[in-house]
């Protein structure tokens, strides 16, 4: 039997229990076990709280003391931020909360503080008393203590119902409610006088475990308005961004659970394959819990997130997530269904398409196509004959000719015999000059990150850093053919660069190639940026090695690749048979580059930094023998109702005749490229050196 002081356990032991080895009696703040091997009765003194629960192995027992009506009380919010740097509020404090059916006289009472591992020392509980005459707390009314201000804040507080004066620590400490002012002793004290206790942080005792932290400019708040008491700090409260200073005027919260009633149902909705879908309901009253359903049937998929929650994610969904779904919401006092909504997916779905590219002889080009769907299969086709080895969703040609130019789509399906065709993509092979002078692929483990040597080289070719440049070393171009020589695959990372107003073309790498010999230079390279490196690049070249020109400027949207670029010099005549020709790739100013803008350097996605860095890889020369003339192609392409005609030597003019036997004569002020429409008389083109 027990009373309200003492509860009495007359401990028999019975060769009929062989399990009673211990019995494990818990309160709500504290643990203690009495072991069989103890006198047959044991006395423990005890404020009764919620509850004591008695635990004898298999079975258990629930003794409820006789005054429960202090357990109304609880602790609702604590915020230890006021003052401080972000913090609206002047002060810290505390709200305590009525969750109870009957109202609550804190006459005598207090809030006692300490921090997380205290207290120590000379330190101890500071106490705030709540009233020192009757002070009545109704039923779903709330309670504000005000405690010390700090140097920064805008607000003050509403007016406190009782008034402290202790510092509370930002993210980490312990918050006791109690039916006394005697002030509590020990780091994790107990008894009856102990009405509610939080734990914060990395407090070292709380109610089962601690609450997270809360920061200057949140405070931590206990669920559904003050009314969740499980008994766990942790689940019964949630951080609260702003702080919410509730007082005795503030508006009641009633804890009595009525019925759900849902507010907004989840909505229908259709989705590519591979991507994520969510269903969301609303609903009002407390102690709600959440069943969704598929089909009318319990979800048991893994890629379903949220089954028992207001908010269900189903990720990388397929044709097999196709249906509808709804969620029963319920509370102890009924349960209601949302209405039915339809989760449609395509499948299979592109999410990204493949991308036209060029690439030089001999190279290696890549297509990728990313897509979502059930079991996909792959099939690559070129000018629309499929390719034997093209059925993964990466297409790798290596060693590339003249011949593997044209159109490349792939089409993607999936288990039940549907599919999709991506977008058709180009495959370009950049004509070149008939000798490659020089050529750096960055690959193997020696190279040199300030001057990497060239591969290969006709007559001498070096590399070096420019300006503040710094170099490195990592991965390279799916292009470089080192990918399937299985070689170490590297690319020359530079950065380094300078500070956003500084050194306009003065940073970057440099490429020296003597041309003694050959004329016609034509440079060919794949780079990529990083979101803060700069968005403009200038090529630039030199005849002396010394003095740069400026060349065509480059504009570069970071998306994580590498992108092929080129440049024809055949009519810088300087260039040719010259043993001092350089080139340059050096950052410039938006206000340079494009004659507008600041005079400072753009970001090739974000804003531009300094830690932005450069790549590059397979750094190429050509040239012509010098006196020789190579014939080069003429690329014919159409555009709507347009003839689009390309060339990459200007050195060529483009002549037209009205029979493929007529004569021909120069179109004036034609270059590459040339755009004529497709109506009217036929018409024949060639290129003339």
């Amino acid at each position: 039997m027990y009373d309200s002081e003492t509860l009495i356990l007359k401990l028999n032991q019975q060769p009929s229990m062989p399990f009673l080895s211990s019995i494990k009696i818990q309160t709500k703040m504290k643990t203690c076990f009495l072991d069989k091997s103890l006198p047959e009765v044991t006395r423990i003194a005890f404020k009764p709280l919620h509850s004591i629960l008695v635990v004898l192995a298999f079975s258990a027992l629930v003794l409820f003391g006789a005054n429960t009506a202090s357990a109304s009380l609880v602790i609702a919010e604590a915020y230890g931020g006021g003052g401080n740097s972000g913090s609206t509020w002047k002060n810290d404090f505390i709200v305590l909360f009525n969750r109870g059916a009957t109202e609550v006289d804190v006459n005598g009472w207090s809030v006692q503080y300490t921090t997380a591992t205290g207290p120590t020392g000379t330190n101890h509980w500071a106490v705030t008393p709540l009233a020192t005459s009757s002070k009545i707390i109704p039923p779903g009314g709330y309670f504000l203590i005000q405690q010390a201000p700090g140097t920064g804040g805008s607000v003050d507080l509403p007016t406190p119902d009782a008034i402290g004066t202790f510092a509370m620590v930002l993210g980490a400490f312990k918050v006791a409610l109690c039916n006394t002012t005697d002030a509590l002793s020990g780091t994790c004290p107990t008894g009856g006088n102990i009405v509610d206790f939080l734990g914060a942080g990395s407090a070292n005792c709380s109610e089962t475990s601690p609450a997270s932290a809360p920061s200057n400019t949140a405070s931590i708040r206990r669920k559904d308005g003050g009314c969740l008491d499980t008994g766990n700090n942790s689940t019964d409260f949630e951080t609260a961004n702003p702080p919410t200073p509730r007082n005795s005027s503030s508006p009641s919260q009633s804890c009595t659970p009525v019925a759900p009633q849902i507010t907004s149902d989840p909505q229908s909705r259709t989705n590519n394959a591979g991507t994520t879908a969510t269903f969301t309901v609303v609903a009002s009253s407390t102690g709600l819990t959440y069943e969704w359903k598929k089909n009318n049937d319990p979800i048991s998929d893994p890629n379903v997130l949220g089954v028992n929650s207001a908010t269900l994610t189903i990720t990388s969904v397929t044709s097999l997530n196709a249906g509808n779904y709804h969620v029963v919401v319920a509370n102890e006092i009924d349960s209601v269904n949302s209405q039915s909504a339809t989760l449609t997916v395509i499948d299979p779905a592109i999410s990204t398409q493949p991308t036209s590219r060029t690439n030089l002889i001999g190279d290696t080009a890549n297509f990728f196509v990313g897509a979502g769907g059930l079991e996909l299969t792959y099939q690559w086709r070129k000018d629309n004959i499929d390719l034997p080895n093209g059925t993964t969703a990466a297409l790798n040609i290596a060693d590339l000719q003249s011949s593997d130019a044209g159109e490349y789509s792939v089409v993607v399906s999936n288990s039940n015999g549907n599919s999709v065709t991506s977008s058709v993509v180009n495959l370009t092979i950049a004509a070149t000059p008939s000798t490659r002078l020089a050529r750096w692929t960055f690959n193997g483990n020696f190279q040199s990150a300030t001057e990497p040597a060239s591969s290969e080289a006709v007559n001498t070719a070096s590399a070096s850093l420019v300006g503040s440049t710094t170099g490195d070393h990592f991965a390279g171009s799916f292009s470089d053919p080192g990918q399937v020589l299985e070689e170490i695959n590297r690319g020359w990372q530079t950065a380094g660069y300078p500070a956003v107003e500084i050194g306009n073309k003065e940073s970057g790498v440099q490429f020296n190639v003597s041309t003694e010999g050959y004329q016609d230079v034509f440079l060919a390279w794949e780079q990529r940026h990083s979101a803060t490196a700069s968005k403009y690049i200038r090529l630039q070249y030199s005849t002396d090695g010394v003095n740069f020109v400026d060349g065509p400027v480059i504009t570069m949207m970071t998306n994580s690749s590498f992108e092929f670029f080129s440049g024809n010099l055949a009519g810088i005549s300087g260039l040719n048979n010259n043993p001092n020709a350089a080139f340059r790739i050096v950052t410039e100013f938006e206000s340079t580059a494009t004659g507008s803008g600041n005079e400072s350097y753009a970001g090739s996605g974000n804003n531009y930094g300094t830690v932005g860095t450069i790549r590059y890889d397979i750094v190429s020369v050509y040239g012509n023998v010098l006196g020789t003339i190579s014939p080069i192609p003429l690329n014919v392409t159409r555009d709507g109702n347009d003839l689009v005609l390309t060339w990459s030597n200007p050195a060529f003019v483009l002549q037209s005749a009205d029979e493929v036997n007529g004569t021909f004569t120069e179109i004036p002020s034609a270059t590459s490229p040339y755009t004529t429409s497709l109506g009217g008389a036929r018409k024949f083109f060639r290129l003339k050196y």
